[in-house]
């Protein structure tokens, strides 16, 4: 799948807002093309979880119904294993797809119809399932499948599943260059090792911090994306916060998600504010909310397709951020103008009727 089907909306106005789906954002300066699927078009629930994209192009998405694919025209969605939430996905190895929620684990693969079909992997853990533990975050490393709860880690590897239970709560891990990262709740971040946590970066700093993503930054540089206090900066293990003009409205909107574009900026995702594009310097690129075409602002998953665009698993819908190189339509919110019934363009100024009278 090398192509996505865009759909372009009717020239008709609302209120100069686009809301059809399919419509096509852009701020005031460059700012990519953006892609709605509603859930009325994809047949899922409305909360989608997290995103990835397989070898041959298909996307997955964790939606609270089960699991939904996209082959770039049509959506599938597959209902989930006893009807409960899927939290997370990640493609794996020999075209395997992940999944994993309430105190269930388990895999995707193709039949001979094209067709997933589900493999439980309960059989060889229930033993182990902390009480009423849910499984919020998949990470592939190498032939190994770690399945993340807030109190513990599976780890799938050669037929068995084994279990690292933590002391403390742990709210996200993160993994750069084949090594796990692990946010411990006022404690700092911790490497894995074999099956025991090693301080990374610790300190009191992180007291009352929840650390939503770690990412490299430079040499023996990291960028950690925090929920209340913005994004800090470790450098040789001493935490600063980041010399950034955004971090305030980091703090303010409440980042939830972080990655990296294939260009190298820094995609910061959050709860209150739709998703931010940062250059290396830390300055804005462009910024993307429900003001400006996003179904909902708060971002559950991202991911950067093999395209270099952006899937984004909102809380309401899932979006297509189209960076590689397409530009969008500027869109504009006019107030108080009524119901746009007309329009036309004449000397460089659109003239709107409306049944609230005539605006330039």
């Amino acid at each position: 799948m090398k192509k996505y089907r865009i759909r372009f909306c009717t020239p008709f106005l609302f209120g100069l807002f686009l809301t059809c789906t399919g419509a096509i954002a852009a701020d005031s300066s460059f700012t990519p093309g953006l892609i709605n699927f509603s859930r009325d078009e994809y047949r899922g629930a409305s909360q989608n979880w997290s995103v990835c994209q397989d070898s041959t192009g298909f996307i997955f998405v964790a939606n609270s119904n089960g699991l939904l694919e996209y082959d770039g025209f049509h959506w599938t969605l597959y209902p989930s294993h006893g009807g409960n939430i899927i939290r997370a996905v990640a493609c794996g190895p020999q075209g395997r797809i992940y999944s994993s929620g309430y105190r269930e684990l388990g895999y995707w693969s193709r039949n001979g119809y094209g067709k997933l079909d589900y493999t439980s992997l309960n059989s060889l853990a229930d033993s182990l399932f902390n009480q009423n533990v849910e499984f919020w975050k998949i990470v592939i490393l190498g032939n190994k499948v770690l399945f993340q709860s807030f109190t513990q880690l599976l780890i799938y590897e050669n037929g068995k599943i084994t279990s690292v239970n933590f002391r403390d709560f742990v709210n996200s891990v993160y993994h750069i260059d084949n090594q796990l990262f692990v946010n411990v709740l006022n404690q700092g971040i911790y490497k894995l090792s074999g099956n025991k946590l090693e301080p990374f970066i610790t300190g009191d700093i992180f007291k009352e911090v929840i650390v939503r993503f770690i990412l490299p930054y430079g040499e023996n540089t990291y960028l950690l994306g925090t929920d209340s206090h913005g994004i800090l900066i470790s450098e040789k293990g001493k935490v600063t916060e980041w010399n950034t003009p955004l971090n305030d409205s980091f703090k303010k909107n409440r980042i939830n998600r972080g990655c990296y574009t294939k260009t190298g900026d820094l995609v910061v995702g959050t709860i209150l504010d739709g998703i931010y594009l940062v250059n290396s310097k830390g300055e804005l690129v462009w910024n993307l909310n429900a003001g400006k075409g996003l179904q909902n602002n708060t971002v559950l998953g991202i991911h950067p397709d093999a395209s270099g665009n952006l899937w984004l698993a909102l809380d309401q819908g899932i979006d297509l951020v189209l960076t590689s190189g397409y530009e969008g339509v500027q869109m504009v919110r006019a107030e108080k103008i009524g119901a746009v019934y007309t329009a036309a363009v004449f000397a460089d100024s659109l003239y709107l009727g409306t049944n609230q009278g005539v605006f330039a």
